[in-house]
């Protein structure tokens, strides 16, 4: 989830985070600066691309290690509704 200011198909994150699962783990996130593009497919809005910056607020199992660090992720339009997001420490 994230809110964001748009400038045409600029787009710069304000507020955002997540709840992120793997097997046998637990991520929640918060977005502390990021920012994107509009990606449009055959004249219709097929997501967007954006990067930035985020902390592990809380971590659990498989992510443990992850809690209170920065991370930075980005992510991808895969189609309607679905995206490829990738964490980095």
């Amino acid at each position: 989830m994230n809110v964001s200011e748009a400038d045409g198909p600029q787009r710069t994150l304000l507020f955002g985070g997540g709840i992120h699962r793997v097997p046998g783990g637990l991520a929640v996130t918060q977005i502390v600066d990021g920012s994107g593009t509009v990606v449009m497919k055959d004249g219709k809005l097929a997501g967007t691309n954006v990067s930035g910056k985020a902390i592990v607020k809380f971590a659990s199992g498989a992510l443990s290690q992850l809690s209170g660090k920065a991370v930075t992720f980005a992510s991808k339009p895969l189609g309607y509704n679905r995206f490829d997001l990738q964490f980095s420490d």
